[in-house]
């Protein structure tokens, strides 16, 4: 099993009511994640996903959430950073981590060490 964790996106869908998050953000990776999944439903058996949300923090890509508008700010990723550390402790590794850099203030210092990092953390 291999772990991804992706920062959340500001383009969301709209629809009314919940939809699961990885259908409700909608960001160019979000897109191509679908998409993957959607050509070789093996990943989904081989990959758990978590998404870091600046309204709910880190949660399951199949969580039911509503449209909202939350931008992550350096005091909200401090207030989540002990759920999400809670939360880390039962992931398992090795992971793919594209978050940036605010919500990188959101991992407890030093998590991460082998895994690999997308380029999020190196543009926000």
């Amino acid at each position: 099993m291999n772990l991804l964790i992706l920062g959340c996106s500001a383009t969301k869908r709209h629809d009314a009511g919940l939809l699961p998050a990885l259908h409700r953000y909608d960001g160019p990776l979000y897109r191509i994640v679908r998409r993957a999944l959607a050509e070789r439903p093996q990943l989904a058996a081989r990959l758990t996903i978590r998404i870091l949300s600046a309204e709910y923090g880190l949660i399951s890509a199949d969580t039911p959430i509503p449209d909202y508008d939350r931008r992550m700010t350096p005091a909200r990723a401090m207030e989540l950073q002990p759920t999400v550390a809670a939360a880390l402790t039962e992931l398992p590794l090795p992971a793919y981590i594209d978050l940036g850099k605010v919500y990188l203030r959101a991992l407890p210092y030093g998590w991460g060490q082998g895994a690999t990092w997308g380029q999020g953390a190196a543009t926000a």
